[in-house]
């Protein structure tokens, strides 16, 4: 099970040479895309109320975050869902926690 409270994934296998039941192959994380889950920022992000926070993306080790200026000089999160492999580093580096991982 992945608690992206405690920490992000990193692919590493590591859940499958522990996996006692065999649910989890290590010939899966061989070559493999990661899953198909994605970052997703919610409306509890502090940037829709006009703080400034950037800590998702410098949490997010693929710069899969960027940061864009919108109507009303709002700077808002943005998720480049090709870079964005669902690690779940920018959860845990959220202090709103403002952020969900899950499956588009």
């Amino acid at each position: 099970m992945v608690d992206y409270a405690l920490a992000g994934c990193t692919f590493c296998g590591e859940c499958a040479n522990a996996c006692k039941t065999g649910s989890l192959s290590l010939m899966e994380f061989i070559g493999a895309e990661p899953w198909t889950v994605k970052a997703v920022i919610t409306r509890h992000c502090v940037n829709f109320n006009g703080t400034v926070c950037q800590m998702c993306s410098a949490g997010c080790p693929f710069n899969a975050i960027k940061f864009r200026v919108h109507s009303g000089n709002m700077t808002l999160p943005e998720i480049d869902l090709e870079e964005c492999n669902g690690c779940g580093d920018c959860y845990r580096s959220c202090p709103k926690l403002a952020i969900d991982i899950k499956q588009l």
